[in-house]
């Protein structure tokens, strides 16, 4: 889908029989191509928070400490593994 499709995403599941898209949709706003017409992405759960495209999230802590700043309390970290194939690297953020 070329360097800046399809992103990653993180998805919040407060209760059993959510579905997020996958195979049919990405990022809770784009088709996959092979299942075009087969369903819509807005029939599933939106994501929480989208990630960058090309990444793929590999660990996730919820941070409640007071070792770091305020506005890192009660957030969470997310440890993602970068893209290899993309022609520039992706920022940090």
């Amino acid at each position: 889908m070329g360097d800046d499709l399809p992103p990653d995403e993180l998805n919040y599941a407060p209760g059993p029989g959510l579905h997020f898209g996958f195979p049919y949709c990405h990022g809770g706003i784009i088709s996959e191509p092979e299942f075009i017409g087969v369903h819509q992405c807005e029939e599933f759960a939106a994501p929480a928070i989208p990630l960058g495209p090309h990444v793929a999230a590999l660990g996730m802590r919820f941070y409640d400490g007071e070792m770091f700043p305020e506005k890192y309390r009660n957030q969470i970290f997310i440890a993602e593994h970068g893209s290899w194939n993309r022609t520039s690297p992706i920022e940090a953020y």
